[in-house]
């Protein structure tokens, strides 16, 4: 039978594994966000470096 604080401490470790994959969750998001944009530019800036004017 685990104890009230064995339990507590779970709990707390719980909330810390949720908060550290809400944490990654953000930054895969980010980091998508960024290569959808790097991907929506790139496109761009290389056609316009070719074609100047």
């Amino acid at each position: 039978m685990v104890g009230v604080a064995g339990l507590l401490a779970t709990m707390d470790n719980m909330v810390d594994d949720v908060k550290a994959v809400k944490d990654m969750r953000a930054a895969m998001a980010g980091t998508a966000v960024g290569y959808r944009e790097l991907a929506f530019r790139l496109p761009r800036l290389s056609r316009a470096e070719m074609n100047p004017g």
